[in-house]
């Protein structure tokens, strides 16, 4: 839950910190913070932990399951999409006449409100009906990617689908948190490493496949639209992954 409320506070700040006093200022606090982090971490975390060791074999044994191959192939498309409109955001939106710099931050806080109440309800959903949660929420973020494209020209609509954009894009990340450490079974550890290491993947991907659209002379409006055919592919995998999941395989 801290780090969801990092992106409600943190981005909107960063943002009105580097539009006010330059966007060196906004990465020499977030260094200063750092430290201080680093500094608490030492003193407070105990020198001798103990931690239920598994071999590297039984670790890599868990990728014989298709279900975590799944699991990180909509990692990465799922959230690819979500990267190549997350990353150009700002810059969208500070290019419309309808928007000024004060309108930008309260959206980027809206963002982050949606991105903490998404984080916190797909918790909740993931005990009990984590598969169909997972594929409808990726069904709701392909739809709303597709949506901002026109709304985007609205300050209300923009809104709306920016705190919906901030709910469907997180709550993706404990579905499938959740799910790839289930199954894993009893190697969850390099499994639940992995789909971080996903996580990013998809970052380079959407941010780059976002960028191509612009350089090939879309425009920024089609970023969300390529967003939305990559988050599509995750929801190819989805349901793969569901009907998998009740199959039993």
């Amino acid at each position: 839950m801290k780090p969801i409320l990092s992106t409600v506070l943190g981005v909107p700040l960063g943002t009105f910190i580097g539009h006010a006093w330059g966007w060196q200022t906004t990465f020499w606090i977030v260094t200063c913070l750092g430290i201080v982090a680093v500094i608490i971490l030492v003193i407070h975390i105990p020198s001798q932990i103990k931690f239920q060791y598994q071999s590297l074999k039984s670790e890599l044994e868990a990728f014989k399951n298709p279900q975590i191959i799944l699991v990180l192939l909509i990692t990465i498309f799922g959230y690819g999409g979500i990267f190549a409109s997350i990353r150009i955001l700002h810059h969208s939106l500070k290019r419309l006449p309808v928007f000024q710099l004060k309108h930008i931050t309260t959206l980027l806080f809206i963002f982050g409100i949606g991105s903490f109440l998404g984080t916190v309800t797909a918790g909740k959903l993931a005990n009990r009906w984590l598969m169909p949660t997972l594929s409808i929420t990726l069904v709701l973020l392909t739809a709303i990617l597709v949506l901002f494209t026109w709304t985007v020209h609205n300050q209300i609509l923009a809104s709306i689908t920016v705190f919906v954009f901030g709910f469907t894009a997180f709550a993706t990340v404990p579905l499938l948190q959740t799910k790839i450490v289930q199954s894993a079974k009893e190697a969850p550890t390099l499994a639940a490493a992995v789909n971080i290491s996903a996580f990013n993947l998809a970052n380079a991907i959407g941010a780059y496949l976002g960028g191509e659209t612009i350089r090939a002379g879309f425009g920024m409006d089609s970023v969300n639209l390529a967003g939305a055919a990559i988050t599509g592919i995750g929801v190819i995998f989805s349901f793969i992954l569901l009907i998998y999941v009740k199959k039993g395989f």
